[in-house]
């Protein structure tokens, strides 16, 4: 369910992206991610799941990074080190998202070190990483995509260092507020259908994982 939830959400902010570009590659991107979606109808174990999800995935960035502007082009998805500015703020805006649903999965009663996923080997907090996985293309990706599009983020807000290519101080305070300003829309709940915020759903979220968990109810 989550790496679907990864996969259908990562197809959804393509299409919208593309919606007025009309980019032939990014198109094509949706529709061999579609194909790969079906996979998931097949009875799969953890591995395979997330061979399906890294085969989505290798399809999306590189559409991802057609929707940017020239001067923060992406080709791949690298978090360390980052080396470019797009994957720089990325993984700040993952971060900031990261932070947020470890809250919500601890305010769940959920630990954050049990994960389904990933492991403890791949993270400190193989829960947080579960979870994150469904709000990464409506929040930390799209919400990247605004900054740099909207030019909220721009050039001389990313500075080479000793330890990398880091923001600045005000690259920081324009990715903050972009990111509060993300999540402070109103979206309807796909399991209630009502309207809340996003860190509302992402308490809802949290809370249908612990059910799940004690065999309350499917996730």
């Amino acid at each position: 369910a989550i790496v679907a939830a990864r996969i259908h959400n990562q197809r959804a902010l393509l299409r919208r992206l593309n919606r007025e570009r009309r980019d032939p590659l990014i198109a094509e991107a949706c529709a061999r991610i579609s194909r790969v979606i079906r996979k998931l109808t097949l009875p799969l174990d953890v591995a395979q799941a997330m061979g399906v999800e890294g085969e989505a995935t290798a399809l999306f960035w590189p559409a991802f990074g057609r929707a940017l502007p020239p001067e923060f082009k992406l080709n791949t998805r690298r978090r360390r080190p980052a080396g470019d500015p797009a994957n720089v703020a990325l993984n700040v805006v993952s971060g900031l998202l990261a932070r947020d649903i470890r809250s919500m999965a601890l305010r769940a009663g959920l630990h954050a070190g049990f994960g389904a996923l990933h492991t403890t080997s791949d993270a400190e907090e193989a829960l947080v990483y579960d979870l994150i996985e469904e709000s990464r293309g409506p929040l930390a990706e799209a919400c990247v995509s605004a900054l740099f599009n909207r030019k909220a983020l721009q050039p001389d807000h990313f500075a080479k260092t000793t330890a990398g290519l880091q923001l600045t101080r005000e690259g920081w305070k324009a990715a903050i507020r972009g990111y509060e300003a993300w999540v402070a829309r109103p979206i309807v709940s796909p399991a209630s259908g009502e309207t809340m915020l996003w860190r509302s759903l992402m308490l809802e979220q949290a809370r249908a994982y612990a059910a799940a968990c004690e065999s309350v109810g499917e996730y």
